[in-house]
């Protein structure tokens, strides 16, 4: 009877260090809170101004675009496949 009381404790105290050794812990926890409460401080309005995304506008965008196309090889053909053959 002693035997059994004292394999079920020890039982017992193997699965209890187990589960508490596989417990999630993570050191960055609340990291990306403290980020967004320090932006905030700084600038509480920062994301309510009038002001415009900073990007390419349709018409800027397709002439750059087609520019980009109409671009030739500077190097003659010929010495481009020698080089890739040596």
């Amino acid at each position: 009877m002693k035997r059994a009381k004292f394999l079920n404790m020890s039982a017992m105290v193997v699965a209890v260090t187990a589960v508490s050794a596989c417990t999630i812990f993570d050191p960055h926890n609340g990291v990306r809170v403290e980020n967004n409460i320090v932006q905030q401080t700084v600038d509480p309005y920062a994301g309510f101004g009038e002001e415009g995304v900073a990007t390419l506008d349709g018409q800027k965008a397709e002439k750059l675009l087609n520019e980009y196309r109409k671009e030739k090889a500077s190097a003659p053909t010929e010495r481009l496949l020698l080089d890739v053959s040596d």
